[in-house]
């Protein structure tokens, strides 16, 4: 597969666990 593809996918991810827990915590809040 392609590099380019795998590293959004890797971004993407991190992106997720990173930025979803503290959106999720504020909203719930």
């Amino acid at each position: 597969m392609e590099p380019v593809l795998i590293a959004l996918l890797f971004a993407n991810a991190v992106f997720n666990v990173v930025v979803w827990p503290r959106f999720y915590l504020r909203v719930a809040k």
